[in-house]
């Protein structure tokens, strides 16, 4: 069985620090020196046990949104959102509420991490744990190929691979983080602006803003006030691939509504026209962002190391409602069973 847990991932943990109600950490497999750094927030609950259950009751939906604040942390938190955390923190301190966390916390932190960079190391069923993935991405569509092939797939071919071109969700973020300054306050002024797209920012939307960006409600109702962006603004963006991560976290967002809401959708179409892209680099962002919604999707019909028939077909349907065609997810879906070492 090829689940996550802390326990099986725990000898990849090279470097692990606690800072400020984050967890910072180095995976490192011995054997293939493939090595990642990512963080999390730690989480200021119950542990992993309410994780496991709130996991088991929630929908599938609501657990992609997690997974993905989880993720977009990474990128966005440390880069964007650091400033107004640390004022945050000021605030906490001051009224006397300390960063303390317990070991379960700090072990859900260090997993949230690591799903940052899980696509970098593979399950060996033969030694039972998790080791660096195969290099390259030839190497990678050849250690599909077999299960692709068994499902009637050709790996790297056909419509299956071809709905979504150039690199993926992660490795394009990595390619062209966003980094200066003024991009990173577009961005959460872009983010902000597709949440209130339907004219309300709930509370609900607002703590998930503050995962997405890693900043405090407060900070999130402040950029709710600012007035509307407007293509000048969109007009100071850098030029290059920067425009394109903006597109991408934005469609991230507004993929990741349960309502797949149109007005949200309709926003970011107006911003990658404020930004100057080509419609077709528009769309297939969307695909990009839309694929890794569904290969998230795809680690939790596979955590109990069995396919979860229910979920499967949960995942289906968001599949359908994001456009992507049966053939796609069944590659998708070989491609992560190889990962994780399942038949």
């Amino acid at each position: 069985m090829a689940q996550v847990t802390y326990d099986s991932i725990k000898p990849l943990v090279a470097k692990q620090e606690v800072k400020q109600g984050v967890v910072y950490c180095t995976f490192t497999c011995p054997e293939t020196g493939t090595s990642a750094d990512a963080s999390s927030p730690i989480p200021r609950g119950d542990g992993a046990g309410n994780k496991a259950k709130a996991a088991v009751q929630g929908s599938l939906m609501v657990m992609l949104r997690r997974q993905l604040s989880r993720v977009l942390y990474s990128f966005l938190g440390g880069a964007m959102g650091r400033a107004a955390l640390e004022i945050a923190n000021q605030g906490l301190q001051a009224a006397g509420e300390k960063f303390a966390h317990t070991q379960e916390q700090i072990e859900e932190g260090v997993l949230g991490a690591y799903q940052k960079v899980a696509d970098r190391f593979r399950w060996d069923p033969q030694g039972q744990r998790w080791v660096g993935a195969l290099p390259g991405a030839g190497a990678a569509a050849a250690a599909v190929a077999p299960v692709a092939a068994a499902a009637g797939i050709a790996a790297g071919g056909g419509a299956a691979a071809a709905w979504a071109t150039g690199p993926g969700f992660m490795e394009r973020l990595q390619q062209a983080p966003v980094n200066e300054p003024g991009d990173r306050q577009l961005l959460a002024r872009m983010l902000v602006e597709v949440a209130a797209a339907d004219q309300q920012l709930a509370p609900a939307e607002q703590q998930f803003l503050g995962g997405f960006m890693g900043m405090p409600p407060q900070a999130i109702q402040q950029l709710a006030q600012q007035p509307a962006l407007t293509p000048g603004d969109l007009a100071q963006a850098s030029q290059g691939p920067a425009r394109e991560s903006l597109i991408l976290l934005a469609w991230a967002l507004a993929l990741a509504d349960q309502d797949l809401a149109a007005a949200e959708q309709s926003k970011v179409l107006a911003f990658g026209q404020g930004l100057e892209l080509d419609p077709a680099q528009v769309e297939n962002l969307r695909r990009c962002c839309a694929e890794q919604l569904v290969e998230q999707g795809l680690q939790q019909v596979f955590a109990s190391g069995q396919r979860d028939e229910a979920m499967r077909q949960e995942l289906s349907g968001l599949a359908d409602r994001l456009g992507m065609p049966a053939e796609r997810v069944t590659w998708l879906e070989a491609r992560a069973k190889e990962r994780l070492g399942l038949r």
